[in-house]
């Protein structure tokens, strides 16, 4: 049998404030149940206990909004949530520049505050935009990554999936980025980085650590 969820109910797993700040904002198109978390941090929104508990407690499907900056966690809760009927809308604030609609139809995206993304742009599900961080022409970005805080993708270049990119970093046009990288704050990524997941690269020209 088909479950009947309310679209404008959510719960926000793993608490992030400019997260909650974002959802608020979106005129009245969520309504935020509560949040999980490790331990209640005392917001004014209800605390519903860690996954778990709330899970045990057996909700009602309705939205799930993952604002965790590693993605191999987010893909972990997505696939925990997924499990139980859930579904995931994408939250996106209203002053993003988004110059490519196919990004509406993409499953679980946070897309915070004076992003930029301009034209040809790929992204895939459960990507990360934190606030001001900018994506160029015929780049793409892969399932469950981040783009931290000013982080900058210039043309043509291709992120992979699960990579985090670290706030005010900077990667080159043309440039491809491999499969689960991190690329730490402030660096500058001036050529393709092959290395197998897991590697960190930081610097000016980008290094492995």
């Amino acid at each position: 049998m088909k479950v009947q969820m309310n679209i404008n109910n959510i719960v926000i797993v793993g608490l992030e404030k400019d997260v909650v700040s974002l959802a608020l904002s979106q005129n009245n198109r969520f309504k935020i149940l509560g949040y999980t978390d490790t331990v209640d941090r005392k917001v004014k929104i209800p605390y519903l206990g860690n996954d778990l508990e709330y899970l045990g407690n057996s909700p009602e499907p309705c939205g799930i909004i993952l604002p965790i900056d590693k993605p191999e966690i987010r893909h972990k809760l997505e696939k925990l949530y997924r499990k139980y009927n859930f579904y995931f809308p994408s939250l996106i604030s209203d002053d993003a520049v988004i110059n490519e609609l196919d990004i509406y139809n993409r499953e679980g995206l946070i897309i915070q505050s004076s992003v930029y993304i301009s034209s040809d742009v790929k992204i895939g599900n459960f990507v990360k935009l934190n606030v001001g961080a900018k994506v160029f022409h015929d780049s793409s970005i892969g399932d469950y990554s981040t783009l931290s805080p000013g982080a900058t993708i210039l043309g043509s270049s291709t992120v992979g999936t699960h990579c985090y990119i670290g706030s005010n970093s900077t990667i080159r046009n043309g440039v491809s980025i491999n499969n689960g990288i991190t690329i730490g704050f402030g660096s500058v990524v001036t050529k393709s980085l092959t290395n197998k997941s897991g590697f960190t690269y930081v610097g000016n020209p980008a290094y492995p650590l």
